[in-house]
């Protein structure tokens, strides 16, 4: 069920990205790596950074319209939550791991899991 959901979730990013259109996916991903670049070049915000990240993933489960289907189609949509919250993580905990900051890895899968709940 959990690989079915993300297949779908998959296949909703490329359909998204696809209608989007050029212009606007470049200037995503300009904004993206000027971001990258950003906190490669001022590792000291990584844990303003991770308040941040966490913030606009707890928005968006708050805003989730999605929320009632999920409930109708699996028995643990916590779990689909915490999947989906954990890859959206994985650039942040790359940079995480990369600058060592090891006490910020737990604290942000436990925030995770709080805002699955």
């Amino acid at each position: 069920m959990l690989q079915s959901i993300l297949t779908i979730r998959y296949k909703q990013f490329i359909r998204e990205s696809i209608d989007l259109g050029f212009v606007r996916i470049v200037l995503v991903l300009l904004t993206i790596g000027f971001g990258i670049l950003f906190l490669y070049h001022q590792p000291q915000n990584l844990e303003d950074t991770s308040y941040a990240f966490l913030f606009l993933i707890a928005s968006l489960h708050w805003y989730r319209k999605d929320k009632r289907f999920l409930k109708i189609i699996t028995e643990q949509p916590i779990l689909i939550y915490f999947v989906e919250y954990s890859l959206l993580v994985l650039p942040l905990l790359a940079f995480l791991i990369g600058f060592q900051q090891w006490k910020l890895i737990p604290f942000v899968f436990g925030i995770i899991s709080l805002i699955s709940l």
